[in-house]
């Protein structure tokens, strides 16, 4: 038995910065690692980092590759911290990451947010108070054996004899074989891959839920991925190259954003004023060619049609007759006959109109006051997506390369790119597997490798809610320094690579409409009128293109003359409409980053091919201390930017202050600017925040503040306040509430429950949130607050099968 005693802080490094590549043989040594959480946030992916906490109260075994018969003294890794990342927070991010307390719904199902929308509202999701891309890996794992092994041994034993390979395998000195899938660390296996992160172990993961509300239409999500083939094969060459190469193919169904329509009605009561009138006026012909004998009309033939039932005015006239028609015995005979008559045996004469709109006042039976309603209509579709993964990790004796490539074949249903895009992803598959090199050596492999290898590679930033076409990227590691006595002696990873996918373009349209909605029917308010002949009292001037035809100057003349006066109830609706469609265009992305022990520094620049092409590029850093501060910042700038896509500066800084081990107080800040962004009624994405969290074991209490005067076009002033309880192992309730919060639209208070249906890691989890809603639409003439309000409500249930 071998016991280390000293260096102990190099021992520590060792745990805390490198990743044992496994083998898959029986055990003839056995090392304790730990395991770097990763988090897949939005449109990156970030690393929680992991640091030692300087306490010499555990040791380590350790030995190299060789026929030692080495058994644990003590099997007790060291202590360690994580320190959260910051982020730049909205109204939204009402509760903060905590690992013990998880209240966001299902990981992989992009549900439907509280979006924000230019003339009605701004974002203000309450329903994710955690960040819905972290996906802890043991949820990710269905088949991860428990206790996880932390190594798989080489089996090289110079001592024992060693079997001449066969003619073909003569250049390895283990031949490629398939890995033991059990004995293989997810940390070194996991990729991100349109959403959600996977691993070799990764099999069948399936989310289902809906979305609906009072105000709102129910809409159902469904995210499921399924492991079709997938193996890990490892070879080790005679000049010392050891290279594991995994591959898998995996199917996605999804369902994605294909519309929004948000419509705002306000409804004021009036009474609208409408006329009906009825003419007519015959006689003597009297015009060139006519026999003066006959009888003649003098009023055109106009007849009203059809009524638009929104505004009440006529959309359609008809023309029965013209000016000189000779009228018919019958017809003549039918006029004079009580009531207003147009003629008889299909002639038909005179003006019968009906104006049901001549004017209107505010106000009817039913009162003044105006009245809001607000309904929204989210449409999803599905889409399918298969995906080959391949990933290459080669080791030598002081450095480690991976080269990681990605095809994905993703069809969307009614996406009007969808033969560009398939052309496209066809082209992509003609691209080659990233294979990355390394030198060979006399030297023995090196094991350990460097854990910021494969935190590099998974801190790429990749598009967000895009799909992926084609990846491949390429990293590099030195390994550890054998004499290594802290942190900053571990050797920086670097990772780059192109993706090449598709992207959402959001087109935005909006419209103003007004109708009439009958409250009752039409009533008379008056009427009158009269007809007769010579012999009557009655006298008419008809005046047609500028000819005047009297009663004075007519023989034989007959007239009708009628009018009635009505008046409708109604309410004057005025329905404001925003609509959103989703379409997606071709992405080209390049990436890279440099990852090291304490930071990360990414860049980053791509073409997105929209109707307006857009290029872009930027950088982001993030850096955390070992005494609990993370300070980070970015810039990204646009060429044609717009609502989704501008140019931003961001940056935050945080400090953790623990009081023991599950208690601490975390502080923050942060500002969001956006540089060249489309400015819109209500629809702000500038902010300066401050927030604090107090978690106490099992409870966590947050308060986060917007400051409303100091950035222009800023997130008003809004104060929010939540807390969260992990009541047992299956139970996770959480909460908010909005005592101040100045914006059009917002959530004022909200609850959350996530409950664990069952004792196993992978159980199913049961997510379900509740949230109110209220928007305000300022006053009426009157000073009357005119707005509304909603519950909004979600259930999603998560499985690994």
């Amino acid at each position: 038995m071998i016991r280390l005693n000293k260096n102990l802080k190099l021992v520590f490094v060792l745990l805390f910065s490198t990743s044992t590549i496994f083998f898959s043989k029986t055990a003839s040594a056995r090392i304790q690692v730990n395991t770097t959480k990763l988090n897949n946030s939005n449109s990156a992916s970030k690393l929680e980092f992991s640091q030692t906490s300087e306490k010499k109260n555990s040791y380590l075994l350790i030995a190299d590759l060789e026929p030692l018969d080495i058994s644990p003294e003590s099997e007790i890794a060291p202590l360690a911290y994580v320190l959260d990342d910051v982020e730049n927070t909205k109204v939204a991010d009402l509760s903060q990451k905590n690992i013990k307390v998880q209240s966001c719904t299902p990981q992989i199902i992009k549900q439907a947010k509280f979006t924000k929308i230019s003339d009605l509202e701004q974002q203000n999701n309450h329903s994710q108070p955690c960040n819905p891309h972290i996906i802890k890996l043991a949820e990710s794992t269905p088949k991860q054996i428990d206790p996880q092994p932390q190594v798989d041994e080489l089996d090289i034993n110079p001592t024992s004899p060693i079997q001449k390979p066969p003619q073909a395998d003569k250049n390895y000195i283990i031949p490629p074989r398939l890995a033991d899938k059990k004995k293989i660390r997810p940390l070194t296996t996991t990729i991100p891959l349109n959403g959600i992160l996977i691993n070799h172990l990764t099999e069948r993961q399936l989310t289902v839920g809906a979305g609906f509300g009072d105000n709102q239409n129910t809409n159902f999500n469904v995210n499921g991925i399924i492991n079709l083939n997938s193996q890990i094969k490892e070879n080790l060459t005679t000049n010392n190259i050891f290279t594991v190469d995994q591959t898998g193919e995996y199917l996605q169904l999804q369902t994605v954003r294909k519309s929004r329509e948000i419509t705002v009605s306000v409804k004021e009561p009036q009474t609208v004023l409408g006329t009906e009138l009825q003419l007519s006026l015959t006689a003597s012909c009297i015009l060139p060619g006519t026999n003066p004998e006959d009888i003649c009309t003098y009023t055109p033939g106009l007849v009203s049609a059809d009524i638009n039932p929104d505004t009440f005015t006529p959309t359609r006239i008809n023309q029965t007759s013209n000016v000189g028609d000779v009228v018919t015995p019958e017809t003549l005979a039918a006029i004079q006959q009580p009531g207003f008559q147009t003629g008889a045996n299909g002639q038909e004469i005179g003006i019968d109109l009906l104006l049901p709109n001549t004017g209107s006042f505010v106000g009817n039976s039913t009162g003044d006051q105006l009245s809001i309603t607000r309904r929204e209509e989210i449409e999803n579709t599905p889409t399918a997506i298969y995906s080959r993964i391949r990933q290459i990790v080669k080791v030598n004796d002081r450095e480690a390369v991976l080269g990681r490539t990605i095809r994905g074949f993703g069809l969307i249903l009614n996406d009007e790119n969808t033969l560009l895009n398939t052309a496209l992803q066809l082209g992509y598959n003609l691209f080659p597997d990233v294979e990355p090199s390394i030198a060979g050596s006399s030297n023995r492999v090196n094991s350990n490798v460097n854990n910021n290898l494969f935190l590099a590679a998974n801190n790429i930033r990749l598009p967000a809610n895009s799909f992926t076409a084609y990846y491949g990227g390429i990293g590099r590691a030195q390994s550890v320094p054998p004499k290594a006595t802290n942190l900053r002696q571990v050797p920086a990873a670097n990772f780059n690579g192109i993706w090449l996918g598709a992207s959402p373009i959001i087109k935005r349209s909006s419209n103003i409409n007004t109708r009439f909605e009958q409250v009752g029917p039409p009533t008379i308010v008056s009427e009158g009128g009269g007809e007769g002949g010579f012999d009557s009292n009655i006298s008419f001037v008809s005046n047609i293109n500028n000819q005047n035809f009297s009663t004075a100057n007519l023989q034989n003349f007959y007239t009708q003359v009628y009018v009635t006066i009505l008046n409708q109830e109604v309410n004057n609706v005025t329905a404001s409409r925003f609509r959103e469609e989703t379409n997606y265009a071709p992405h080209l992305s390049f990436t890279g980053n440099i990852t090291r022990t304490s930071d990360v520094l990414r860049y980053y620049t791509g073409v997105i091919g929209a109707d307006e092409i857009k290029v872009y590029g930027g950088a982001d850093f993030t850096r955390n201390t070992a005494n609990g501060w993370t300070f980070s910042g970015g810039l990204t700038g646009y060429i044609n930017p717009d609502v989704d896509y501008y140019s931003q500066v961001i940056g935050s800084v945080a400090k953790r202050i623990p009081f023991s081990r599950n208690n601490n107080l975390m502080l923050s800040t942060a500002f969001n600017y956006a540089l060249d962004r489309e400015t819109r009624p209500n629809d702000f994405v500038n902010s300066l925040t401050f927030r604090t969290r107090v978690n106490l074991g099992n409870v966590w209490f947050g308060l986060t503040n917007f400051f409303g005067d100091i950035l222009p076009d800023s997130i008003n002033n809004t104060l929010v306040t939540s807390f969260g309880i992990q009541v047992n192992r299956n139970l996770a309730l959480s909460g908010y509430y909005t005592p101040i919060n100045e914006n059009a639209g917002r959530s004022v208070y909200g609850a959350s429950a996530r409950f664990t249906l069952g004792k196993k890691q992978n159980s199913p989890i049961l997510s379900l949130s509740w949230r109110n809603n209220q928007f305000d639409n300022g006053t009426d003439i009157f000073g009357n607050r005119l707005g509304t309000s909603e519950n909004v409500f979600s259930v999603f249930l998560q499985g690994n099968f």
